[in-house]
């Protein structure tokens, strides 16, 4: 397999070994082989810690498969709708550049009010009012 390069980087996979010098470089030392592995008692002794969790639900919505509700969307158009499937990809589509277009504007707009005098408070107020204006 390919080898990771960066700078600092480990293997992370179940069972690897660490050959590096507590230090990090190669300076002559006798190096101390790291050996730990990983087993069910030691990921359910992390699952007990509460900010754990937190970190780990935080991340379920992201294992969603987003791009099938693209495709679920626009047979809903399609059926439910009566738009042709064509019609029905094109919103979809407008839909999702439009999302794209947004983020890189709204990113752009937002620093440069952020990074004027006061722009802490300025764009808690931007985000509060267009979030108020969506709902």
């Amino acid at each position: 397999g390919a080898r990771d390069t960066r700078l600092g980087a480990r293997d992370t996979r179940l069972g690897a070994r660490d050959t590096r010098t507590a230090g990090g470089a190669d300076d002559g030392a006798e190096k101390e082989e790291y050996v730990a592995t990983i087993d069910l008692r030691k990921v359910w002794r992390q699952l007990q810690i509460p900010s754990n969790m937190i970190i780990l639900a935080q991340g379920l919505p992201g294992t969603v498969p987003w791009g099938m509700l693209n495709a679920f969307f626009v047979d809903y158009l399609h059926v439910q709708k009566g738009l042709t499937v064509e019609a029905g990809t094109l919103a979809v589509t407008v839909f999702g550049v439009g999302a794209v277009v947004g983020t890189i504007f709204g990113g752009i707009i937002g620093q440069r009010i952020y990074n004027r005098p006061g722009g802490r408070h300025a764009i808690a107020m931007v985000m509060g009012t267009t979030t108020a204006l969506g709902a």
